[in-house]
C-alpha cells in the first residue's frame, strides 16, 4: 500500500474537453477515488458564496456532540451511516 502525502487536484472541465484530456480526467478521478477517497475539484461551477455556506453548516454539524449527530433525524434517516 502505497503512503499518499497528497489530494489530487482535479479540473472538472477536462471532462468536457478533448478526447485525452477527458481520459486524463477520468484516470486521475478513478485514481484519486480508489487510492485516496478525496480529492480537489476545480471548474464545477458551485458559487463561493454557496461553499462557504456549506462549510459553514459542516462544521456546525460536526461541533455537535456524537449522540446529536448520530441521532439526526431531520431528513428522516439517521446520519450516522454517511459521516461514521
Amino acid at each position: 500500500m502505497s503512503t499518499i502525502n497528497r489530494l489530487l487536484l482535479l479540473d472538472l472541465s477536462h471532462l468536457h474537453g478533448n478526447p485525452e484530456q477527458r481520459r486524463a480526467f477520468l484516470t486521475s478521478l478513478n485514481e484519486a477515488a480508489r487510492d485516496v477517497g478525496f480529492f480537489y475539484l476545480t471548474h464545477h461551477g458551485i458559487p463561493e458564496t454557496l461553499q462557504q455556506q456549506l462549510q459553514q453548516q459542516a462544521r456546525a454539524f460536526f461541533a455537535l456532540p456524537d449522540e446529536e449527530k448520530q441521532h439526526d433525524d431531520s431528513r428522516g434517516f439517521c446520519l450516522w451511516h454517511f459521516w461514521a
